[in-house]
């Protein structure tokens, strides 16, 4: 299992959304972060407006006599100017441990040796627990809340947004034992499977195809073991991905809305620099293609 690949292709979720075409911060779509997947708001603010939620949970299947198991909570920490990554790490722990000892672990960002330039506090918890379903499969359910105390001048949904848990997701992993993928479980396993029950995101394997040691906990509707398109070249952040259209959106931009990117933010500032330093042959490559289904011939 390569762990960092996994973690290369959930950043592209991480950043999902996070800033849009034309990149420019006085584009009325860029005004607020509002379109990114995965937002858990505090529960405060979550208790008064109807479906903004607080939490995610996310129930997976396991296979082995005596697995242990791993998990990263990963989100985006909005700042004054740009955004933080954070991670919460678990485990590694015996799942037979989570039967009687559920893991509980709390955090807070930011750290007293936070670099963070104008972070709002955020406060939350994870949860790990799990059963025995039947011979050797395990359920394991993994709960992940904003429990962060909403300043008293939190007035808008922007407000709370500096103390939200932005494109939250996770990445869980299992030693000596197996994931069961809930697309498509094995015949033996698929009641077992239709009584895992997602809040908010879905598990999907993840990593090399065969390799069921990973999942991906995304907020977005993604098929087992996905991966970003051979043929491109960064993010665009958009919710697209189609890069070819982005490419040649950015493309028109007049030199006083790149300047404006350029100024604003780090992220604008590299799709500008990938998109004006492409050849004519890379932008050529961009375009869609056909690809053969294994055994196809001509």
């Amino acid at each position: 299992m390569d762990l960092n690949a996994i973690r290369a292709l959930a950043k592209a979720i991480l950043y999902e959304g996070y800033l849009l075409y034309p990149y420019r911060p006085s584009a009325l779509k860029n005004r607020a972060q509002g379109w990114t997947f995965g937002t858990l708001l505090p529960q405060s603010y979550a208790e008064s407006h109807a479906g903004e939620p607080a939490q995610f949970q996310s129930e997976m299947l396991v296979m082995g006599e005596s697995p242990s198991f791993a998990a990263e909570l990963r989100f985006l920490h909005l700042s004054a100017a740009d955004a933080v990554e954070r991670t919460v790490t678990m485990g590694p722990v015996s799942l037979r441990d989570l039967f009687s000892c559920p893991i509980h672990q709390n955090f807070a960002f930011p750290k007293a040796n936070d670099t963070c330039t104008g972070c709002s506090p955020i406060e939350g918890t994870v949860r790990v627990c799990a059963e025995m379903l039947a011979g050797s499969v395990f359920k394991v359910r993994m709960t992940a809340t904003n429990c962060s105390r909403l300043f008293a001048a939190c007035n808008s949904r922007n407000d709370a947004l500096r103390q939200a848990l932005v494109s939250s997701h996770a990445l869980a992993t299992v030693a000596a034992g197996e994931f069961v993928s809930l697309l498509d479980p094995p015949a033996e396993l698929r009641a077992l499977a239709a009584t895992c029950k997602q809040q908010g995101v879905f598990p999907v394997l993840a990593g090399v195809e065969g390799d069921a040691s990973a999942m991906l906990i995304s907020p977005i509707i993604l098929y087992d073991y996905p991966k970003v398109a051979v043929n491109s070249n960064g993010d665009f952040f958009d919710s697209t991905e189609i890069d070819e259209m982005l490419t040649l959106r950015v493309m028109t931009l007049t030199d006083e809305e790149k300047d404006e990117v350029r100024a604003a933010s780090e992220l604008g500032r590299a799709v500008l620099q990938r998109t004006e330093s492409l050849t004519p042959r890379e932008i050529l490559d961009l375009h869609g293609v056909a690809h053969k289904a294994d055994g196809e011939e001509g």
